[in-house]
């Protein structure tokens, strides 16, 4: 996701400042064209996740890129050059966990949906068994309510009795769902319910012995075009270095989507049987635009034996603007599946670019160079997203065997595009052919 995840460690201006002064004949003169392949990383920008899926920052990013060039020189000293690219980042993270026996949990995107969810699951004791209640709530068609009321009850004796079950209803804007097992030799139950509807999304529920897996995902990636045109010179020094000043324009585009996904499974016996899972999901896609005006300088020098040495450094000073716009879906395995638009965002601020290179370069042939080098791009203002929590909590509350949540709207966190400054590393080889 670097500003230019290539780079040109001696590269077409290098060339056509070294094509030598023009000799009678055209003052334009197309002098040479490359391709380059890169690899690298980028830091300080990563995407915060959900809390949800755990929180945090997503690990850095890392991909390659592929791009191509040409240049031609402007009279005696001069050279143009035009430089383009598409590069690939990507970060992931994944894991997977148990709910502890007991343990309560939640999970929801930023905004409650309309509805309730109750579960309990204090054991019986007369008779002595295992027992589950789960009622789920929610707006209907036409003003009325959707409601799943199911109770079950898994006597102690005889040995061996376990009961599950799963119920769904669609619902006005979306649909509910609920899902227990009850285990009456052990005395335990665990179960969950969901809603979901054009607002968000919801899932609350007790976790039994080793009972309840959650599984999250969350991936990070761009992809990035970029293209640059600048003009600059050749100036030769008394020493063995020749320096080569430019100024340029350069244009950036970023795509990158950021996806979340949350996943439960109740799945308490051996025997096989297992109940379907729910995933809750979110992707949020950021497509920025950059233009910058550019300064730069290279320097460059013989080493010998077809060797050549070449250093730059670039700055630039621009606008970005881009929007913001996203989708939550949830899934019940096998049942049912629904996705949700958000709304769009738009947003914009100035930023600074700059580039260091570092390479060495060798001729392969009379008309071919081979370059490897290293690069350091900046960027002071990549678009991310970050979590606000709010203090609504209290929608959702539990007890030792119960849980719920008052739905109906409530926020329990936004999510909003921030702008980070941005750092990557990498090495590239790249190959020029002139004419």
């Amino acid at each position: 996701m670097t500003r230019r995840g290539w780079q040109w460690v001696w590269g077409l201006a290098a060339i056509a400042a070294s094509a030598g002064p023009a000799a009678a004949g055209p003052q334009i003169r197309f002098v040479g064209i490359g391709a380059a392949a890169g690899f690298g990383m980028t830091r300080g920008a990563q995407s915060e996740a959900v809390p949800e899926a755990g929180g945090g920052r997503l690990p850095r990013a890392s991909g390659s890129t592929l791009s191509e060039g040409a240049a031609c020189t402007l009279g005696k000293d001069g050279f143009l050059e035009w430089e383009g690219s598409i590069g690939h980042f990507r970060a992931k993270r994944t894991s997977e966990s148990l709910v502890p026996s007991g343990s309560t949990f939640s999970a929801s995107t930023g905004t409650l949906p309309s509805g309730t969810i109750k579960i309990d699951t204090a054991p019986s004791t007369l008779p002595p068994g295992a027992q589950g209640t789960a009622v789920v709530t929610a707006p209907g068609p036409s003003g009325t309510t959707v409601r799943i009321d199911s109770s079950s009850f898994s006597p102690q004796d005889p040995p061996g009795n376990r009961t599950t079950v799963f119920a769904y209803s669609p619902t006005a804007g979306g649909g509910s769902y609920i899902a227990m097992a009850l285990d009456g030799q052990s005395l335990t139950a665990a179960g969950f319910g969901l809603i979901y509807d054009g607002q968000g999304i919801v899932v609350a529920g007790l976790g039994g012995p080793g009972w309840t897996r959650k599984s999250t995902m969350l991936r990070d990636t761009t992809t990035s075009w970029s293209q640059s045109l600048r003009i600059g010179r050749r100036i030769d020094t008394s020493g063995p270095w020749t320096l080569t000043p430019r100024v340029g324009l350069e244009t950036l585009a970023l795509d990158r989507r950021i996806s979340q996904q949350v996943s439960y499974r109740l799945d308490p016996f051996s025997d096989g049987a297992t109940l379907p899972a729910i995933t809750l999901g979110q992707t949020e896609r950021l497509r920025s635009h950059y233009l910058a005006l550019t300064l730069g300088a290279g320097a460059s020098r013989d080493l010998g034996d077809g060797w050549r040495l070449a250093v730059s450094l670039d700055a630039g000073r621009g606008r970005m603007h881009g929007t913001l716009s996203g989708w939550h879906n949830a899934t019940i395995e096998g049942i049912a599946a629904q996705s949700f638009a958000d709304p769009e965002q738009r947003y914009s601020t100035m930023t600074w670019t700059g580039r260091v290179t570092l390479g060495l370069s060798r001729e392969i042939g009379s008309d071919t160079t081979l370059s490897i080098g290293l690069y350091e791009d900046y960027l002071s203002a990549v678009p991310t997203m970050v979590t606000e929590l709010s203090p609504a909590s209290g929608d959702i509350t539990t007890g030792a065997d119960s849980v719920s949540v008052d739905g109906g709207g409530t926020e329990l966190y936004t999510r909003r595009v921030a702008t980070r400054p941005q750092f990557g590393t990498g090495v590239s080889l790249s190959i020029v052919h002139r004419f």
